[in-house]
């Protein structure tokens, strides 16, 4: 299952601190409703991961990679890119194809001032 990511100035973490409880009742509490989407990925999603793999090849480790693997669907297919693109953040900041494909994905909002 992929993990939930919260960052929150307000929530402390280390030592004998821990937000798991907090992150648990989150999840878990009434009207909380876990959407599936099984839908079967794009063909961008397919040969992004085979780049990313490749480019990348520690990114087989990630948890996000088991999950597409057991469960090659749009939804894991998208937290694993995600993944994939922030824990390599740096190196792809001097990619051209990966700018590319976050700037043009959908619902990726183009501004104006941004275009050229």
């Amino acid at each position: 299952m992929a993990r939930l990511i919260v960052k929150s100035p307000y929530i402390k973490c280390g030592g004998k601190n821990s937000a798991g409880g907090y992150m648990r009742y989150i999840a878990t509490r009434e009207r909380v409703e876990l959407i599936q989407d099984d839908r079967p990925l794009t063909r961008k999603q397919e040969q992004l991961i085979a780049k990313l793999v490749k480019d990348f090849p520690a990114a087989r480790e990630m948890d996000e990679y088991a999950d597409y693997q057991e469960h090659p669907n749009k939804a894991n297919a998208s937290a694993f890119i995600s993944q994939a693109l922030e824990e390599n953040w740096s190196d792809v900041q001097k990619s051209d194809g990966y700018m590319k494909y976050i700037a043009m994905r959908p619902r990726a909002e183009r501004l104006p001032r941004h275009l050229r």
